[in-house]
């Protein structure tokens, strides 16, 4: 499920059942909101042939209105997180067990759709194994983890917000910076004003801005 989208898009809309099992949302994933396609934006048959998986969302606890919104996914050239792969995995899943392209894309079995608390009891055994605590990682961990990956790959929050469909400023609560981003932080804070210096323009901090000056020596 990580792969799919490095958690970001997907979260529990992919599953749409409640902890509980009582409730399936009306945003839940179908198959039929699945396509594969190749570089000519055509729809394909075969893994071979495909290039992107474009993803129709139905809506979202954020989608008030329930407008939906569509996402194309390329290759990520990884063979264990790719969201090609991790969604092409499912939807033949989904064929295999002879069930409707309109039923929930997420099935253990032919009678029986994944829910919230077994993807959530995935993740803290996953934490587990990697070394972390469990009660730290829950529902959120997959939209939270895919926002902090692209942020840290040098993503704006902009980009971020819009690409993993955040409606307010929670994606900011959500993403950690990493390690390695913080380490390169007073060099690129350092080596940017010195550019400018080369390109003959101030680096001097405008008055209560915080900012650049665009001055031309």
């Amino acid at each position: 499920m990580g792969g799919f989208g490095a958690g970001l898009l997907l979260s529990f809309e992919a599953v749409g059942i409640s902890c509980e099992g009582s409730k399936v949302k009306p945003y839940a994933i179908r198959r039929s909101d699945i396509k594969f396609v190749n570089n000519e934006e055509k729809e394909v048959a075969t893994l071979q042939e495909v290039s992107a998986v474009v993803i129709h969302f139905r809506g979202s606890k954020a989608d008030q209105f329930g407008n939906g919104t569509t996402r194309r996914l390329e290759r990520s050239g990884s063979q264990w997180c790719c969201p090609v792969f991790a969604a092409w995995y499912l939807a033949n899943h989904h064929k295999s067990l002879g069930a409707d392209k309109n039923s929930l894309l997420c099935k253990i079995d032919a009678t029986t759709n994944l829910q919230v608390r077994h993807v959530v009891i995935a993740i803290k055994r996953a934490a587990e194994l990697a070394g972390y605590k469990s009660e730290h990682y829950g529902s959120h961990s997959l939209r939270s983890g895919g926002a902090t990956a692209l942020f840290n790959a040098g993503y704006d929050s902009l980009a971020v917000k819009l690409f993993g469909r955040w409606r307010s400023d929670a994606v900011e609560r959500y993403t950690r910076i990493g390690g390695r981003l913080m380490e390169s932080m007073a060099v690129q804070m350092l080596a940017k004003p010195a550019l400018k210096r080369d390109e003959g323009v101030s680096s001097t901090p405008l008055p209560g801005c915080g900012g650049t000056s665009m001055q031309t020596s």
